[in-house]
């Protein structure tokens, strides 16, 4: 799902593709969700000559593991000099990561991920420094409808900050911005 739920929100901004929910994109995308299907679409946006391309994807994984070193390489190919990989993974309320979670998150450093970022757990997990960059396993909740009153009301932003150079940029820094739901209404 390159570009699915983390990028477009249910539609495509180019072609105006839409879904009612993100599960109704997995019958017409599978399991890559490279592009979108009416224009082939990905997830890259560029600011001041930056190109930053977003590539997510949601869970089941075959056998506990994601290859995306195709999606990192058409990011590459298409000038973007930043890559962020974003993963809806992780069990709901388990404040620890799963070793799935590290397997697929390593991966995708590996294959030429400048960052990852998970979400789905609802609550903070934890950050790993890994190969000269960095893996957020889970932000937590900052806005999510489905709780009324949610027992955890922490979450995080994180700042990174990249040194661009023409084809490519150097390791992330990152500082985190706690963040805590303290009204609801």
């Amino acid at each position: 799902m390159s570009w699915g739920v983390c990028y477009m929100y249910y539609h495509c901004p180019d072609c105006g593709t839409k879904f009612k929910y993100a599960v109704d994109m997995i019958p017409v995308f599978g399991d890559a969700f490279g592009q979108c299907p009416q224009c082939s679409s990905m997830g890259v946006f560029e600011k001041d000559g930056v190109k930053v391309g977003m590539t997510g994807y949601c869970f089941p994984y075959k056998d506990g593991k994601k290859d995306i070193t195709k999606d990192v390489k058409a990011l590459r190919e298409m000038g973007c000099q930043i890559v962020v990989a974003s993963f809806h993974w992780g069990s709901e309320y388990r404040e620890d990561f799963t070793g799935e979670q590290r397997s697929i998150g390593r991966a995708a450093i590996k294959a030429g991920a400048d960052i990852v970022v998970g979400h789905h757990p609802h609550i903070v997990q934890g950050i790993e420094a890994y190969e000269d960059s960095y893996i957020l396993y889970s932000v937590g909740n900052l806005v999510f409808g489905g709780n009324v009153d949610p027992d955890d009301r922490d979450a995080y932003a994180a700042r990174v900050t990249f040194t661009v150079h023409e084809d490519r940029a150097e390791s992330p820094e990152v500082s985190i911005v706690p963040l805590r739901l303290t009204q609801l209404k």
